[in-house]
């Protein structure tokens, strides 16, 4: 039997009432009527979007969208409002919840029991805790747990303490790794050359311990089938795969130019509207394919495998729109999809981590945030518009404050309207953008397609 995880009412109306989650989740509690487990307005103390649940079984962990009245941990306050202290804490089998304490009326606040199943504890090599061990999970002599493994930053840290990505590494199977280009919660990216052709490509590779996490290994495997599935001018082609020594790694094509993120910061300014519209177009053209492109090994969550069309990337962002030059113009080309997944099985593949981090909640609507596993693609649609937004004034569309939490800017701010950023951006195209930044209730703007037509038509 797979681990559980089982979230317990214990106080008012609610009492007795049970959610159980035997697969990895994001679990948004409040009173709001977006919230995956929405709270009666009876329990008054907790706040609209109260707390995030980020569930892996058998591993939880809590944080607090600073909530007006806190939420408890065994008495001790966690999170709220205009609290410095960390917002997050991981759970175990036992610990007893409150969301919005209230001196007035204990009913007011709401008190939940969360039951897990036991599983096998090792150190984690990043953060030095005792956390479960994953079902399945190979007995390598690092292990990371599951907490670190969705914490890009922890994993950076990690790699850099040692530099384990790379270290003594200069070849694998029939490549010359040249340099380091890039550095995530996987592993490294490399500048490689191939010894018989001379080619230079990008070279990916997936370190041992964490190729040992079942999970983390199909989120890595799930990519490279996904870019064999893809052949398009506008998107990263990949080349080859394999494994040697220990290593697991794909190639692809190395886009010289960098990305539109760094090859902004080098302008140190925003791109003029016919050049931002140029780059946008081919990416809209890549990302067009790939929402259609036949996919023939989706894995599914009983492990079997079926045919399916079209790939929500769930990423998209400037640092992801990579350039290179051909033909002495600049091409643009998507890549990375790490994170994509066939939308027509959306949420049934088990593979998908909570919390899950590789996206930037810059460039997310509320949609994607409250429900990241079940991502359709018009949350690309909006990511696409809001990196244009990015080329054309140098901002995201939302602000995010320091201290306050990205996923309540996301669920409870407005997007701030583009003539606000660059007054000089013409109205008709301003419109079109604005439009395709509506995420509240819904997204306006559900096709890429349409997008793009929006955009011809106001320029």
């Amino acid at each position: 039997m797979p681990p559980t995880v089982t979230l317990e009412i214990t106080n008012g109306s609610l009492t007795g009432r049970e959610f159980d989650f035997s697969a990895p989740t994001r679990c948004l509690i409040g009173r709001g009527k977006d919230c995956t487990i929405q709270i009666p307005d009876s329990y008054d103390s907790v706040s609209r979007h109260h707390c995030v649940l980020e569930i892996n079984p058998p591993n939880v962990r809590v944080k607090d969208l600073e909530s007006l009245n806190g939420t408890y941990l065994g008495g001790e306050c966690i999170g709220r409002r205009e609290r410095t202290s960390p917002f997050e804490r991981i759970l175990k089998d036992g610990d007893e919840l409150v969301l919005g304490q209230s001196r007035s009326s204990a009913s007011r606040s709401l008190a939940l029991s969360i039951h897990t199943e036991a599983a096998p504890e090792r150190i984690c090599a990043v953060c030095g805790h005792l956390a479960s061990v994953p079902s399945g999970a190979a007995m390598l002599d690092k292990f990371v747990c599951a907490t670190c493994r969705v914490d890009s930053e922890a994993m950076r840290r990690h790699l850099e303490a040692g530099d384990e990505a790379g270290a003594g590494l200069s070849a694998i199977a029939n490549y010359e790794l040249l340099q380091k280009i890039g550095r995530g919660g996987f592993g490294s990216v490399f500048l490689a050359r191939h010894r018989v052709t001379g080619r230079r490509v990008a070279l990916k590779v997936m370190l041992p311990h964490i190729a040992g996490d079942p999970m983390m290994r199909q989120v890595f495997e799930r990519e490279i089938e996904n870019m064999k599935a893809l052949h398009h001018p506008h998107v990263v082609e990949l080349f080859e795969d394999g494994s040697e020594g220990g290593v697991t790694y794909f190639t692809m094509e190395y886009c010289a130019l960098g990305s539109v993120s760094s090859w902004l910061k080098k302008r140190g300014s925003a791109l003029p509207v016919a050049q931002a519209l140029e780059l946008i177009f081919q990416a809209i053209d890549g990302l067009h394919y790939a929402h259609h492109a036949a996919i023939p090994n989706v894995r599914l969550v009983n492990g079997t495998y079926a045919s399916g069309n079209g790939l929500v990337h769930r990423d998209i962002k400037p640092c992801n729109l990579l350039l290179d030059e051909v033909a002495g113009k600049v091409v643009v080309k998507v890549g990375d999809y790490g994170m994509s997944k066939v939308w027509e099985q959306a949420g049934y593949s088990g593979v998908t981590r909570p919390g899950t981090r590789a996206g930037s909640f810059a460039y997310q609507p509320r949609q994607q945030v409250r429900g990241y596993r079940d991502s359709q693609p018009e949350v690309d649609v909006w990511a696409m518009a809001a990196t244009l937004y990015f080329m054309l004034t140098g901002s995201t569309p939302r602000d995010f404050p320091p201290h306050v939490a990205p996923e309540l800017v996301v669920l409870q701010q407005p997007v701030v309207e583009i003539r606000e950023r660059n007054p000089d951006i013409p109205q008709r195209l301003a419109d079109a953008i604005d439009s395709a930044l509506i995420d509240d209730p819904n997204i306006q703007v559900k096709d890429i397609a349409a997008f793009r037509r929006s955009l011809e038509l106001a320029s």
